[in-house]
């Protein structure tokens, strides 16, 4: 699903079409770092998920995104994808801690 995912982001970029995701997906602030990173241009997500996005959006690079992307899609089990976007999760946890 992340492959086709990346796939999709990368076709809408190639295009020059906006693509955009909603729901839990778009929600989880580690999963919404990388479906930027894969190109997607908008995300929503239920109003109770909307601070934290923004947190993590602030809080991370283009770069990083892109960096969790190409991760994930280079990971060869479900397994590995779940600990690349806990390692991101907790990398949000620390960044914030470290600004407050």
């Amino acid at each position: 699903i992340m492959r086709v995912l990346a796939s999709i982001g990368r076709a809408a970029q190639r295009s020059g079409k906006p693509v955009g995701i909603c729901g839990e997906i778009a929600g989880d602030e580690a999963m919404a770092l990388a479906l930027l990173g894969f190109g997607f241009d908008s995300l929503s997500a239920a109003p109770h998920f909307l601070g934290e996005l923004r947190q993590a959006v602030r809080r991370t690079t283009w770069a990083d995104a892109q960096a969790l992307a190409r991760a994930i899609v280079g990971a060869r089990s479900p397994g590995a994808v779940r600990a690349l976007l806990g390692q991101a999760q907790d990398s949000l946890h620390v960044r914030c801690l470290a600004q407050a």
